[in-house]
């Protein structure tokens, strides 16, 4: 059995300042209409993950792993966990 340890890091540069959707009701009566939802950008996010794989027997894998992005007013974290089998 092995275990490697792993890091990774990126930047995302944004030149605009919100993002905008519309949208409507498929079943909501015709005069509902539509809406817009607008949501703010970071115009720099700085992204960062890190864990460990551990390789076993019959060329399996695991992985687990965290990861976090970071900007202005913005924040989010995620994890994963992976089974691989290698062929």
């Amino acid at each position: 059995m092995t275990c490697r340890i792993f890091a990774n890091a990126g930047i995302s540069l944004s030149t605009e300042d919100d993002w905008t959707t519309s949208a409507r009701l498929i079943e909501a009566p015709s005069g509902a209409g539509a809406f817009d939802t607008t949501i703010p950008v970071a115009d720099v996010v700085g992204r960062v993950g890190a864990g460990p794989t551990v390789s076993g027997p019959g060329k399996f894998d695991l992985r687990a792993e965290d990861d976090g992005a970071f900007g202005d007013e913005y924040w989010s974290r995620s994890g994963m966990l992976r089974l691989t089998k290698r062929f």
